[in-house]
């Protein structure tokens, strides 16, 4: 039996969200393509950089881990670091492919993509960066929020492309 990459990192990330939670998840959640809460992703993330956006859909308790930071950010670390990012490119775009969502219940959510990163730091060369995220989502304050976001590189990602 093979397993898919993306089924590798869903369930790696559902099981962290079931030890979370403290219980198992629902037999009966399934992948789905859209929902609300990819919907409240892909406006926090999809196309160019919007650092208020980004850090909006992030839960004032919440973490992120990125692909080139090597631990969790909490909210304020988050806001610095998309500060940073922010200064530092003259163009910064997110393109996610194939998005799905596996409810765990009617209030929490798992989203999953896989994304090119491309863009242009100042003063450096042009960047593409493909990688994998998922966002734990969950109904908060009347919209979908995340409590968790990951955005991890993939291998295959363009070696020598700009400095780093």
């Amino acid at each position: 039996m093979t397993i898919e990459r993306r089924d590798f990192l869903v369930a790696s990330t559902l099981g962290a969200a079931s030890l979370v939670a403290g219980g198992p998840l629902a037999a009966a959640a399934g992948a789905q393509p859209a929902s609300p809460a990819a919907a409240a992703f892909l406006a926090a993330h999809a196309g160019a950089f919007d650092r208020g956006r980004r850090i909006g859909f992030l839960l004032p308790e919440g973490l992120a881990v990125v692909h080139d930071v090597p631990f969790p950010l909490d909210h304020a670390a988050y806001a610095d670091h998309l500060a940073f990012h922010a200064g530092n490119w003259d163009l910064l775009e997110f393109a996610p492919q194939g998005v799905e969502t596996v409810m765990v219940s009617a209030a929490n959510a798992i989203v999953s993509c896989f994304f090119l990163e491309r863009g242009k730091p100042k003063d450096a060369g042009f960047r593409l960066r493909p990688g994998f995220a998922t966002a734990t989502c969950v109904l908060a304050d009347g919209g979908w929020r995340a409590l968790s976001v990951h955005f991890s590189s993939l291998r295959s990602q363009v070696l020598d492309a700009s400095p780093s």
